[in-house]
């Protein structure tokens, strides 16, 4: 048995307990050492015991040996980690240095059983690899392992079926036998059968406990009681009752908070840092998400379904590739690749990454009105000067009019201006007026259109514009060369001269500037428009996300006019376009710009001499590209451009990345380095994509649970997309936050508050906390700044090392005693067992929430708690209006 982990080592002891003779082979031998004196490395009921009495019988043994283990071996089961299935795309080193370590030491014929959970294909891998490296007859075999933890002696002692697959059916029949004794159904088959049989097994139990969590929330919202809809729905035979109980589910990967992601919400597009959408999405508030997916038309804006944050201490990795993209993220963050979905961790310089390429069809937009940037200007409709150009609003029905406003509407026609709150007052339109916030103020049009030279102006503020703070005012500036940029300096001026408003132009010794003064204008611009203060802060504009094509040329026309160049690649007849910014967020915008539409830009980021702040440089080359970008250029340089590219004798496809399907430019990966990382990190679910588009307009994938996830990726690798699997995994971890929404419904904010966590193993009868609902469910209550307890009978040690800031306390009393809530995470039966009336008192407030539906709610309102089960109606909220958040924080 090559691997003395859970499987290997409980298989080896049932299989010695049936006769035979095993000898148990792991490389740590210190692992070794323990086993031969009776320690073993992990809890299951009842396993000691038979370890013990099969070793004393001579029949189970110990090395760390390969000779010694093959020394007479006719069998050999193959039960190693494959930890990288984490993404579905296992990680099979282990299994790889196994079999040929097999090849390198047999001494005989022999037949290979894999034991370990593989992805479809590893049997026919581990016959090559054994193959290529010995001329000795081998057979190798699958029998997947359907063991339980809390009940694996059980399992295997009385299965519900044996599958053995294999190409040789001798071999097959040869393994059936070893297990004759247990009176089993026994499946025989072809490889690729018996190793999809484990994944779709555990996929198909996986939906059926997401299938009643769905249950579950809609018997919420209607009031019904779901542990009764599963009793109904069990005593159908074709159904039966096997994992119909709802609860908090069966047990993620994330970036760091810097990374970005376009979102819409609130009546906008906004390209966002993950950390700042986290910190400002309120529970139950919708947005949509810029994804990817590689059978839609172009990338698209779907609904989010939740956003993420964690804690990790340790490590991440920084995922670099051509063109210069780089994505910061934990290991095992899953990535598209033109292969499949991999891990981080797994990406090397032989896989290729998408970059979402050209934007959906926008609509028509308007930006909002100049009064929209009043409050953000600290300005009262008192303070605004309203010079109207039309009479009441058509429609409006006659206002009763004091002395006051009747003199004032004299005021008007005398004057032509009036204050907005009395312009309002007098029932007229704001519509087509003139603006001022003082008397003597720079007038403004009460909106401006987005057309092409508004933002070509734009352009040329994100390269040479600031907002200058006097006191109160607020001076919008563009500082050009003093001399070689006067084309650019009348550009600015006329446009605000055109719409009537003053833009003064001063000439001193280094620039050249046009000033426009107005605080509203400068509420409007950093604020409706989302543009920086200065370099440093500069960022792309929210509304140009929707805008045209041509008003994104446009935009980054002025842009590249204002502080970019061009150049000949060494002296021609290439060319390529150049930006540097100091601000990585504008950096950002202006590579996902230009993928949307359509071209693909490079970055190099450096510091120039006596600098201390990185400088982000965005390059465009290639002649297809140069010659759609030409008005990036000065009109007077187009020409020489245009001769220059025509000399080329041939057109060289780019060497940094290659088009693609689906709208999208494949870039290589170049390196994957590690980094100290001590911090909080994010991610996104998108459903109906499982992707995002993050910084640079890099895709990567959501991340997703253990055997469902490996499915789902084997299916991804195959080019089928399995849209079932996403939902089951998606409903799976909507119920682990289920549980911190309804403390926050009961106790409103978690800071400062003590929680106490009733078992901590992803199940009972078992120290294991992989994918355990307790390690997400207390990271999140942590983050929240809650103290939390916990206890479980058997996974403390465990818990320890994998959830750090948890008080680990000696039993359940402790863990309630001056709480404000405990939670019943794991069923263990010590639970139903607790005198509930002593728990009661315990608790500072009498809050307990029943992950895993053990209690009366009857018996548990009589006892004075404020109990909440799940799928079992919420006390206190009627039925009918039990709503969840739709974009819930976790």
């Amino acid at each position: 048995m090559v691997g003395g982990g859970y499987v290997g080592l409980t298989t080896a002891a049932c299989l010695a307990d049936l006769g035979n003779r095993v000898v148990v082979l792991d490389k740590d031998e210190t692992k070794v050492r323990e086993l031969r004196s009776g320690t073993i490395p992990f809890f299951e009921p009842g396993l000691a015991e038979v370890v013990e009495r099969n070793a004393k019988a001579g029949r189970l043994s110990f090395t760390a040996s390969y000779p010694v283990a093959l020394s007479d071996a006719e069998f050999v089961f193959i039960a190693v980690g494959t930890p990288g299935s984490e993404n579905g795309e296992a990680n099979l080193d282990a299994v790889e240095a196994a079999a040929i370590a097999i090849a390198e030491h047999l001494r005989g014929p022999l037949i290979v059983v894999n034991k370990s959970t593989v992805p479809i294909g590893t049997g026919d891998m581990v016959s090559q690899i054994i193959a290529s490296r010995t001329d000795r007859q081998v057979s190798v075999v699958s029998n997947p392992e359907f063991l339980r933890e809390g009940t694996a002696l059980r399992d295997f002692m009385e299965p519900d079926r044996i599958v053995i697959g294999a190409r040789d059916m001798d071999a097959a029949g040869q393994v059936a036998r070893l297990y004759e004794p247990l009176d089993a159904q026994v499946l025989t088959c072809d490889l690729s059968t018996a190793e999809m049989v484990k994944y779709a097994s555990n996929a198909f139990l996986a939906t059926r406990i997401s299938f009643i969590n769905m249950i579950a929330r809609i018997c919420e919202r209607v009031g019904a009681d779901v542990r009764l809809v599963a009793d109904g729905m069990g005593l159908d035979t074709r159904i039966g009752s096997a994992f119909l109980d709802a609860g908090i589910g069966y047990g993620g990967s994330c970036l760091t908070g810097d990374e970005s992601v376009l979102v819409r919400w609130r009546g906008r597009t906004e390209l966002l840092p993950l950390a700042r959408l986290y910190a400002e999405l309120a529970d139950g508030e919708r947005c949509e998400v810029r994804a990817w997916r590689s059978d839609a038309a172009t990338p698209e804006f779907l609904p989010g379904a939740a956003v993420t944050r964690r804690v990790v201490e340790g490590e991440i990795l920084q995922v670099h590739t051509k063109m210069g993209r780089r994505v910061r993220c934990t290991a095992d963050h899953p990535f598209v690749t033109s292969t499949g979905v991999k891990l981080a961790e797994q990406l090397t310089n032989s896989d290729w990454i998408p970059l979402a390429q050209q934007s959906p069809p926008p609509s028509p937009i308007s930006l909002p009105p100049l009064l929209d940037a009043m409050a953000g200007a600290g300005l009262e409709p008192a303070d605004v000067i309203v010079r109207p150009t039309s009479g009441p609003e058509p429609g409006s029905a006659p206002r009763p009019r004091s002395v006051l406003m009747v003199a004032r509407s004299h005021d008007l026609a005398r004057s032509g201006a009036i204050r907005q709150h009395e312009l309002r007052e007098l029932g007229m339109s704001v519509k087509g007026a003139l603006l001022k916030t003082a008397r003597n103020g720079t007038a403004l049009p009460d909106r401006i259109a987005p057309d092409r030279a508004f933002w070509r102006v734009v352009g040329l503020y994100l390269a040479e514009g600031h907002v200058g703070v006097d006191g109160a005012r607020r001076r919008i500036q563009w500082s050009f060369h003093p001399t070689d940029e006067q084309d650019l300096v009348d550009e600015v001026r006329d446009f605000w001269t055109d719409l009537g408003v003053k833009a003064t132009v001063h000439h001193v010794a280094t620039t050249t500037r046009v000033v426009v003064s107005s605080r509203l204008l400068a509420s409007f611009w950093l604020g409706a428009l989302g543009l920086g203060a200065n370099a440093y802060e500069q960022r792309m504009p929210d509304a140009i996300w929707e805008a045209s094509r041509e008003d994104r040329l446009a935009l980054l026309g002025g842009l590249w006019r204002g502080d970019g160049s061009w150049s000949y690649v060494n002296g021609g007849p290439s060319v390529i376009l150049e930006y540097g910014t100091v601000s990585r967020p504008l950096a950002d915008g202006v590579l996902r710009l230009l993928g949307d539409l359509g071209f693909v830009g490079s970055l190099r980021v450096g510091r120039t001499a006596k600098s201390t702040q990185d400088t982000y440089w965005i390059q465009v080359s290639g002649a297809d590209q140069i010659e759609q970008l030409l008005e990036l250029v000065a009109e007077g340089d187009r020409e020489s451009i245009r001769r220059s590219i025509a000399d080329q004798a041939k057109r060289i496809a780019p060497t940094g990345y290659r088009r693609g399907p689906a709208h999208a430019a494949w870039v290589r990966v170049t390196s994957v380095e590690r980094q100290p990382f001590s911090g909080a990190v994010y991610s996104l679910e998108v459903p109906g994509a499982h992707t995002f588009v993050t910084t640079g307009g890099l895709v990567v994938h959501n991340c997703f649970p253990k055997d469902v996830k490996a499915l789902a990726a084997i299916a991804d690798r195959y080019g089928y997309h399995p849209e079932l699997l996403h939902a089951v995994m998606e409903i799976n971890r909507e119920q682990r936050l289920l549980v911190v929404n309804r403390l926050r419904e009961y106790l409103g904010s978690l800071g400062g508050r003590t929680i106490g966590l009733l078992g901590l193993a992803f199940k009972p009868n078992t120290d294991d906390l992989r994918e355990a609902p307790s390690v997400e469910i207390a990271r999140w209550l942590l983050e929240e700044g809650a103290v939390v307890r916990g206890y479980d009978p058997v996974a403390m040690d465990r818990a320890r090392e994998l959830i750090p800031g948890i008080q680990l306390v000696s039993d359940p009393y402790a863990a309630a005693d001056g709480a404000d809530a405990v939670v019943v995470v794991t069923e263990w039966n010590e639970f139903r067992q607790l005198d509930l009336a002593r728990i009661r008192k315990l608790l500072r407030t009498p809050i307990l929430v029943d992950g895993r539906n053990i209690y009366d709610p009857v018996t548990m309102t009589k006892l004075g708690f404020r109990y909440s089960g799940i799928g079992r109606g919420r006390p206190g909220v009627p039925a009918g209006d039990q709503t969840a958040a739709s974009l819930p924080r976790k």
